[in-house]
């Protein structure tokens, strides 16, 4: 029977939609569906709606439909979407209640897994356990559902691998690669990789951070071996391998997207979420951080909008519903309406020169003509020039002054590892040579046209963009909104994916921080908790027994239920150390130390010792030099943006009257303490003390 509506056919079903909390699957759709099951990772059913409701509905992309629905949206909500406590990465999903595994094998007709980690250096077990193996779950589920229509595929354009000309709707650009991969069973071989390297790691007793670091590597390595130039491409592609190679194979469609950006219309324009490849690029050079980059003027950069993907996907579900064959669909712009890198190159540098961004200090941020490099050759040589070679200067000038210059120089030098890294991952992108051939795509627009009456309300034709006014108009101010947002309006919007150090956290006030903290903004990306321990079985030991096995953390247990453990194994870095008395932090695995000055960029120092009568000796090394350490170790770190100190109010003395938030209180004191070098005096004072004491084999 030919359908005449779109959105008719999505009238009454029920769908089941993974990875709803990313950047595709908040794109609301038809609000007559039957039921909307959303796949959440969460503890329990409670944990799964707040989730929902705080990672999804609570988005601004919801805005029109709250104003649409008004004080019956809280409703609306509850009669048609359930918050389901699951995990691509198990069997079944990760649903674990009979009842309401039996009621979705009963009910559901359309499966969207869009479930993904995106990060082009994920970790390799992660990305093989959701990118591949979640492919694998989602299809085992979707076999079981006895009244599926349709299994549709989010995938990535990139699949191609770094292909050059035009690239066909179909494997033939991964044929290659696929025989050397399926010589073996890869399902299997690469699983076992992953064991042992991770058991291997653990024999080493080897921290949170380096077992991070290390897996990364290793999927760059197996990536690289296969012929992909990341993780992230060659964990979809082996997905994409599982769905097209499955015994009794199901019918699916794969949607394979390009860049994807900001909504073009739907539900309004310019909304985003996080960063894309291009978002990345903006950001840096809007605010006057990147000036360079590899990338040929005339190449040509593949984007898409957002609303434009979620279309294709609803049409070619509707379109292949019940169908028995499968297809794959490009969603892009390369082939009908290429935009170049001049072309974004001229269009953010007129933006930024009349419209600067604003800093959080005030001022305007300058920029210029952004370089590109045609080769990374070239590029490397440019960089060898301007920063290699001066860093070589600055080298040798502070091992001729003793080390005077080193903090300035390990600042340096960290800073410019870390850009090469981020372009060496980028690079293939920056140079990519593809075009996106989409004539399965046309081919789904014309039926769309002549088949469809709501066909222009779901148009994704790319064609229809006129570029300099999408990205002048569009996309830039609602990427700008994102920045401000992110920078000065979301408390936890700006604690989202950050990196923290935490000093004193077994202390009242670091232990209440860390609970709040992790309960109020669980997707912080990594807490870095300093304890002194002898070694880091101790610190964990630590951790448990002084920190999180407090009653302080009962709610956040309950919260998570099962997964309290994995979810602090996941969040939480302990590591062993003297204390902030020493050095560095006393961080003496030169590999950790460099982790941490790479990517933390909140230090919170709660450490101290609040006793009234404490050693003088012990006081001082913690309440003053160890302010001296952290503040050293801060200076260290590549994206520190703030180091938050806690002193007390009564630093003040004995004062009286009104006592002013500055150091007014401290002035007279301080003209008296500063007539000496007291950092070395009061040190002195104590070593010659404790020494008369030994000398007098004291107690």
């Amino acid at each position: 029977m030919d359908l005449e509506s779109i959105l008719g056919y999505l009238q009454n079903k029920t769908i089941l939609v993974t990875g709803a909390t990313g950047f595709l699957g908040m794109v609301p759709v038809q609000p007559d569906v039957k039921r909307l099951y959303l796949l959440l990772r969460a503890s329990d059913t409670k944990s799964a709606t707040d989730r929902m409701h705080d990672q999804i509905i609570g988005k601004e992309l919801f805005r029109v439909l709250k104003d649409k629905w008004g004080t019956d949206f809280d409703s609306f909500i509850a009669e048609k979407v359930v918050a389901v406590p699951g995990d691509v990465t198990f069997d079944d999903v990760g649903v674990k209640e009979l009842k309401l595994r039996e009621e979705m094998y009963n009910g559901i007709e359309i499966i969207l897994n869009s479930a993904g980690t995106t990060n082009f250096d994920e970790r390799y077990d992660i990305a093989l356990s959701v990118n591949t193996f979640g492919v694998q779950h989602a299809l085992s589920f979707a076999r079981k559902c006895l009244k599926l229509e349709m299994l549709l595929h989010v995938s990535t354009a990139y699949v191609c691998g770094e292909g050059a000309g035009l690239i066909l709707e179909d494997s033939s650009c991964m044929d290659d690669m696929v025989k050397g991969i399926t010589k073996f069973d890869f399902k299997v071989q690469e699983k076992n990789l992953v064991e042992e390297k991770l058991n291997q790691l653990k024999a080493e007793d080897a921290t949170e951070e380096v077992i991070t670091t290390t897996m990364k590597d290793f999927g760059i390595e197996r990536a690289k071996l296969y012929g992909w130039p990341n993780t992230y491409v060659f964990t979809k592609a082996m997905g994409e391998i599982l769905l097209r190679h499955s015994k009794n194979n199901l019918h699916h469609v794969i949607i394979r997207p390009t860049v994807i950006t900001s909504t073009y219309k739907e539900p309004f324009p310019g909304w985003v979420q996080g960063f894309r490849t291009i978002d990345s690029i903006i950001g840096g050079y809007c605010k006057g951080k990147l000036t360079c980059l590899p990338g040929d003027p005339m190449s040509v950069l593949d984007m898409i909008p957002v609303d434009m993907v979620v279309h294709s996907m609803i049409v070619a579900m509707v379109a292949n519903a019940n169908k028995s064959s499968s297809i794959i669909y490009h969603v892009g712009s390369s082939l009908r309406n290429p935009l170049t890198f001049y072309d974004i190159q001229s269009f953010i540098f007129r933006y930024f020169t009349e419209k600067p961004w604003i800093g959080k200090d005030g001022k305007h941020a300058k920029v210029g003509k952004l370089k590109l490099f045609k080769t990374m050759a070239t590029f490397r040589m440019y960089m060898k020039i301007r920063f290699l070679l001066p860093l070589q200067g600055l080298k040798f000038v502070n091992k001729a002054y003793g080390g005077y210059f080193q903090d300035l120089y390990v600042n340096y030098n960290q800073k410019l590892k870390l850009v090469m890294r981020l372009v060496e991952l980028y690079e293939p992108y920056m140079l990519f040579k593809g075009i996106f051939d989409d004539n399965n795509a046309e081919e789904l627009r014309r039926i769309t046209r002549e088949r469809f009456v709501d066909a222009e309300a779901l148009n994704f034709d790319a064609r229809c963009i006129d570029w300099e006014d999408y990205i002048m108009h569009t996309h830039i101010p609602g990427l700008q909104k994102h920045l401000y947002t992110m920078e000065l309006e979301s408390i936890l919007g700006y604690l989202q994916n950050k990196t923290i150090l935490v000093t004193g956290a077994t202390g009242f006030l670091g232990m209440v921080f860390v609970e709040k903290l992790l309960r109020i903004q669980p997707d912080v990306k990594r807490l870095y908790l300093l304890l002194r321990a002898t070694d880091t079985k101790s610190a964990i030991d630590r951790m448990h027994d002084q920190i999180i096995g407090k009653e302080l953390f009962r709610v956040l247990k309950d919260n998570w239920g099962t997964d309290f453990d994995s979810f602090i194994a996941e969040k939480v870095v302990v590591f062993f150390t003297s204390d902030v008395t020493f050095d560095d932090l006393g961080v003496k695995e030169l590999k950790l130390r460099e982790e941490m000055y790479n990517g933390i960029e909140i230090i919170l120092n709660f450490a101290g010792t609040t006793n009234f009568d404490e050693r003088y000796d012990i006081a001082l090394s913690v309440n003053t030099f160890g302010v001296q350490h952290v503040l050293s170790f801060a200076k260290k770190c590549l994206k520190l943006e703030m180091l938050l100190h806690v002193s007390t109010a009564y630093v003040c003395g004995e004062r009286a009257g009104l006592i002013l938030e500055d150091s007014s209180c401290m002035d007279e004191m301080e003209k008296e303490i500063t007539k000496f070098d007291f950092k070395v005096q009061e040190k002195n004072l104590v070593e010659e003390k404790l020494n008369e004491l030994k000398a007098q084999d004291a107690t």
